[in-house]
């Protein structure tokens, strides 16, 4: 059964006011497994700040460029965030890693995606 993404996004952007970031993942990351695009965006850029999580710029990219594809605007917004800025500062394997996890959250989903790709990262099996 599925959640409710856009009250969980909602949840998520609350907790991130009061600096709950460990809270304000939880929710994102809820709702960003349903593809809630401004989920996918508001936890793209906590990984790619760090807050609340390591930073990493590839699930950063990956979520990104998830939340890009979708062709849903964000908050009314046409504008999606930059891989582009956030490439600059990447090597092309962490690019191309970042590609790859994109297709993977396609496939399996974005949380399995996600937690595949943090263990591997951190040496896991």
């Amino acid at each position: 059964m599925q959640g409710y993404a856009a009250a969980e996004s909602t949840l998520g952007r609350a907790y991130e006011k009061k600096k709950d970031y460990a809270s304000a993942i939880f929710w994102y990351r809820k709702a960003a497994d349903q593809e809630k695009v401004y989920a996918l965006y508001e936890l793209g850029q906590m990984y790619r700040d760090g807050k609340g999580t390591a930073k990493d710029c590839v699930a950063a990219y990956a979520l990104f460029t998830f939340a890009s594809m979708s062709g849903e605007p964000i908050n009314g917004n046409s504008d999606y965030p930059s891989t582009d800025s956030l490439a600059k500062c990447m090597t092309p394997a962490e690019v191309e890693s970042g590609n790859t996890l994109h297709l993977e959250m396609k496939k399996i989903g974005v949380l399995r995606a996600l937690d595949y790709h943090s263990e591997k990262r951190d040496g896991g099996n």
